[in-house]
């Protein structure tokens, strides 16, 4: 309106244009980025697992996990697990709040229980997540192995076993095995290596 040469006006006119083209693509972009929906709400840095019994009635099952939140705000979330005795484990956590359980009477299904985070946790964070499990076993059903589903790429995964029910002079091999990610939880593991599992 205030310029009087209308080549002036077009040339500034077609720069304001292009610089708010640019400012709202990389807007888009970043947004397109921080919102991505992606297969997990998180990502996996470490896992330490501790499967302690004292008679082999009564086992603690405990797992503590270093995530890194991948969505704009994450508040609650899925911890899987697949229990193989006929008793509901206790399940309870020291850093979150246990909203539900739900039993999927499903051999080939995963369990699933509901943690809620004391507060919100944001894009790119890093929080522990905890699951405790108390499992009754004293029928004798359960099936004799730990294990940990692994979706992506993971630093370090620590298994700590305490059979305290054992002897003191208890040595025997411990079995890493593998399937693949999309297999369900009944399908056949393929052995990998042995280690020295001490007592």
């Amino acid at each position: 309106m205030f310029i009087a040469n209308n080549l002036a006006m077009f040339i500034a006119l077609a720069f304001f244009c292009l610089m708010l083209l640019t400012f709202t693509s990389y807007l888009i972009y970043t947004l397109y980025k921080i919102l991505d929906v992606k297969q997990t709400d998180h990502e996996n840095r470490s896992t330490f697992i501790k499967y302690e019994t004292l008679d082999g009635n009564i086992i603690i099952y405990e797992t503590y996990k270093l995530i890194q939140v991948k969505k704009p705000v994450l508040t609650e979330m899925d911890y899987n697990f697949k229990w193989t005795g006929t008793h509901l484990p206790k399940v309870t956590s020291d850093l979150q709040e246990v909203v539900n359980i739900v039993d999927e009477q499903d051999p080939t299904k995963y369990d699933r229980a509901l943690l809620k985070f004391k507060k919100p946790v944001y894009y790119n964070q890093n929080c522990v997540l905890h699951f405790k499990a108390q499992l009754d076993d004293v029928d004798k059903v359960s099936l004799p192995y730990v294990e940990t589903r692994v979706t992506s790429e993971v630093d370090i995964i620590h298994y700590r076993i305490i059979l305290k029910n054992k002897p003191q002079e208890f040595i025997q091999n411990a079995i890493f095995e593998k399937r693949r990610i999309d297999s369900i939880t009944s399908a056949s593991f393929e052995k990998k290596e042995k280690s020295l599992l001490i007592v």
